[in-house]
């Protein structure tokens, strides 16, 4: 991963002039963990989840646009009719909306579950007024363990 970034970064020129930072942790997690919400409310081309920014989403506010798949009943949607929406967290603080739309499928509605991939490390280190994950559930080659929320 690395050595792709420094490709990127010596062959663009506006980034040559600049101090590059990394953080290793993100880059060598970021495809640990997936963060699952249910859409609690859709009006129009805007849904409102059971996670945002201050629950698990941080990342998305401005940095990462976050691979995303809806699912319903157990599996994932599958379909040919995309739309783009705003996403919301459950907090009614104005900051907590995602910074990009994502491309979902054009019916998901209440009750659905959105899947965002690759949120890494950051995903259980913010509590706002009582919002957090729910639970951690570690999937391993022969097993499913549910784990509690304390337990990380």
């Amino acid at each position: 991963m690395l050595s792709e970034i420094t490709k990127l970064v010596r062959g663009t020129d506006a980034l040559k002039r600049v101090e590059l930072l990394c953080e290793p942790g993100r880059a060598l997690v970021h495809d640990s963990i997936s963060l699952f919400c249910r859409v609690i409310l859709r009006k129009g081309e805007a849904l409102y989840c059971g996670a945002g920014i201050y629950s698990g989403l941080s990342p998305a506010r401005q940095c990462f646009l976050l691979p995303a798949r809806a699912w319903r009943g157990g599996q994932p949607i599958q379909t040919e009719e995309w739309q783009d929406f705003i996403i919301f967290g459950p907090t009614c603080d104005s900051m907590d909306r995602l910074g990009f739309s994502y491309s979902l499928p054009r019916d998901l509605s209440e009750g659905d579950w959105i899947e965002f991939q690759n949120v890494g490390a950051y995903t259980d280190m913010a509590r706002f007024n009582g919002f957090s994950v729910d639970k951690i559930v570690a999937v391993g080659q022969d097993e499913l363990t549910m784990l509690p929320a304390a337990i990380q």
